[in-house]
């Protein structure tokens, strides 16, 4: 036995070395670290077996002791050479399921685990060791008959011989270490010829030598595994196609699927000429790789998808070799030239508008300047109240205004000219080649493209300030800009205050459409506020912005949607933040209007309480502006006399005691005892007229 325990010594070293320059020509290759493990548990197993030739003898502890170490190895490496075959095939998406580890190693674990605890100096009866060499020769029988069929299913479907080379040297170095080791190790001990020392850990080393000879030898030459590694191509976002020398698809990665309708399945063994719309510059192409000396060249095709469509593609084609020098396929990488037109429309192009953005327009005047040979004309436009729209309506509403600025702009140039937008809010056009007379016709369908979207708009006005500059000899472009910029702003400035009063006024014809005014409630308001004023002694200055405040203070309800400003039902928490913020949107409409400019602080503070917890700011008690301590009660008490979309009316007896239980927390506790005089006088006064009467 002293041959067999040297043997054993120089087997596990060897199995050492293998491992060791596996893993060192790539630390990083999942494979190389596999078949370290392959190699190392082969190498424990020797090891092991040092120890078990020397102690032969199964009624001695230390046979068993080192027959149970030598499980360590001889348990698992049949599954990890299932595991090594998965990858080398790459089949690695089967191990994505933790199932399958189970169902690879499990079986391994609980035969190792049985070696443990089971079988020992005082326990070896035959029949207990003759079901467990059927139950582990079962599994090692299972998982070596697995990998090898595995490997060389693949080996016969690779189009590539470098594939079938390594393939049939796995296969053949495997079948001759499973032979020999499964006749020697399982076959005769359940003859009874058991004289023959068990030695599959010996001959597992012709499996070992194939394998890594087929990683070392072949590693660099297998097309597949070098460029198409499924972790590398998820992440590659062109069409990469990797042909075989009779330019048959072998695979494709996931974008490719993906753009093109198809799977590897679908694709997989068909020439990648029979998807191309006109192959016949692309077949010149290949013949010229083939037989022309180059090594990689560009070509446009369009391939076809699996819906029909024909998609463009800038590909990049180049031939891949082996070790000696022979074309072992092709890479092609695609380019989508789709998504490369979209790209170069996106650079010059205004993603809101379709009209060219500023780099364009910039571009183009640097081509104009100092030119002598024709006639240029710049028009800029600039959409008025934009901001106070924004502010008010939301930015969808100002992204509807700039969408027709620029339809306004586009079709008053058509083709004569280019219409860009260059800012936020502002257009130019630039025309090269015309007259005056042209210039001023352009202008004046900018205005009527205005006119004619706010007849159809009513809830929308759009204004657009509007100037031109116009030159004939040689051009100083950016001087040319600024007159027409000065133009602009000439006429913005002399129409600024009208322009804020229109939008102003549509918001109040808004504001009048939706809301609860025309049910009388700011007249009611106008009439209570009026009241009060009186009976305050307020000068008549004061009383005319009080009625203007008590008609205009829920201006920026514009801004609410109808969703919560006519739900009918208490507000969700949300909802109440967002009806709260009417008061911010009405002090910015305020503040840009000059009629509405003395009551803005107003609009702003009406929702103030007494004791500090109203909004926006939580002003208290005299910090509350006077009118708006006089309209909370006003407003309190209208709102309560009247229906409204969430409650029905209450008496007006009820509504003052309303009032005077919330003075001194939402109420001016002495303007509730005015308003209570005032209107018990006034109800006084009313009756002794219809008496006098």
């Amino acid at each position: 036995m002293q041959i067999f325990s040297l043997l054993s010594l120089l087997a596990c070293i060897v199995y050492l070395l293998l491992g060791l320059q596996v893993y060192q020509a790539d630390r990083k290759s999942r494979l190389n670290r596999l078949f370290l493990a392959f190699t190392v548990s082969l190498a424990i197993w020797s090891f092991g077996f040092i120890f078990v030739y020397h102690y032969f003898n199964q009624t001695t502890a230390q046979f068993w002791f080192w027959n149970k170490f030598a499980a360590f190895g001889w348990s698992v490496y049949c599954g990890i050479a299932l595991h090594l075959s998965l990858e080398l095939t790459h089949k690695e998406r089967f191990l994505r399921n933790k199932l399958a580890y189970v169902l690879i190693y499990g079986p391994g674990v609980v035969v190792l685990a049985a070696e443990l605890a089971f079988f020992g100096p005082t326990f070896h009866p035959p029949y207990a060791n003759d079901i467990f060499v059927l139950l582990d020769g079962l599994y090692y029988v299972t998982c070596i008959f697995a990998s090898l069929v595995l490997v060389w299913w693949w080996g016969h479907k690779s189009p590539l011989s470098v594939e079938r080379n390594q393939a049939r040297l796995i296969v053949s170095a495997g079948l001759i270490s499973f032979g020999s080791g499964f006749v020697i190790q399982t076959i005769m001990p359940l003859l009874g010829m058991d004289k023959f020392p068990p030695s599959g850990q010996l001959m597992a080393l012709v499996w070992a030598y194939g394998v890594r000879q087929a990683i070392i030898k072949y590693k660099f030459l297998n097309l597949s595994a070098l460029v198409s590694a499924d972790e590398i191509l998820a992440e590659v976002t062109d069409l990469i196609f990797l042909l075989n020398t009779e330019r048959k698809i072998i695979r494709v990665n996931a974008k490719t699927e993906e753009v093109l309708g198809y799977t590897i399945d679908e694709l997989a063994e068909k020439h990648f000429q029979t998807f191309i719309a006109d192959a016949t510059e692309l077949q010149a192409t290949f013949l010229t790789l083939f037989h022309g000396g180059e090594s990689a060249r560009r070509v446009e095709v369009y391939i076809r998808a699996k819906t029909g469509e024909s998609i463009p593609l800038l590909l990049y084609i180049k031939t891949v070799k082996d070790g000696v020098g022979d074309l072992a396929g092709l890479i092609l990488i695609g380019q989508d030239l789709r998504v490369l037109k979209k790209l170069e429309y996106l650079s010059f192009h205004d993603p809101l508008t379709g009209l060219f953005n500023r780099v364009f327009f910039e571009r183009e005047m640097e081509r104009l300047e100092n030119k002598t040979d024709e006639a240029v004309g710049i028009i800029l436009s600039d959409i008025d109240g934009l901001k106070l729209i924004n502010d008010t309506f939301g930015h969808a509403a100002g992204d509807k205004l700039i969408l027709a600025g620029g339809q306004a702009m586009e079709r008053a140039v058509g083709s004569v000219g280019i219409a860009a937008r260059v800012g936020g809010d502002e257009f130019a056009v630039l025309l090269k080649g015309t007259s005056a007379t042209q210039m001023q016709d352009i202008y004046r369908k900018i205005k009527n493209e205005a006119v004619a979207f706010n007849e159809k708009h009513v809830d929308l006005s759009l204004s657009l300030s509007v100037g031109y500059a116009y030159s004939e000899g040689v051009v100083d472009i950016r001087n040319l800009f600024k007159e027409a910029d000065d133009n602009m702003y000439r006429g913005k400035l002399f129409k600024s205050k009208s322009i804020h009063s229109a939008i102003i006024r549509t918001l109040t014809e808004t504001l009048q459409a939706r809301d609860f005014i025309t049910e009388g409630h700011a007249e009611r308001l106008q009439d209570i506020v009026d009241v009060m004023g009186k009976a305050l002694q307020l000068p008549d200055s004061s009383l005319r912005d009080l009625r203007l405040f008590s008609q205009f203070h829920d201006i920026g309800k514009v801004g609410i949607p109808d969703r919560i400003l006519f739900k009918a039902g208490p507000l969700t928490h949300d909802e109440q933040k967002d009806m709260q913020r009417h008061s911010e949107i009405g002090y910015r409409i305020a503040v840009s209007s000059p009629e509405l400019l003395p009551i803005a602080e107003w609009v702003l503070k009406h929702h103030e309480w007494w004791d500090g917890s109203g909004y926006p700011i939580g002003l208290k008690m005299e910090e509350i502006p006077l009118a708006c301590r006089i309209l909370a009660i006003a407003d309190a008490y209208d709102s309560m006399t009247n229906d409204r979309p969430y409650r029905l009316a209450t008496s007006e007896a009820d509504a003052a005691a309303e009032l005077v239980r919330g003075a001194g927390t939402q109420f001016d506790p002495t303007l509730v005892q005015v308003f209570l005089d005032a209107f018990s006088n006034r109800e006084q006064n009313t009756q002794d007229i219809d008496v006098g009467a």
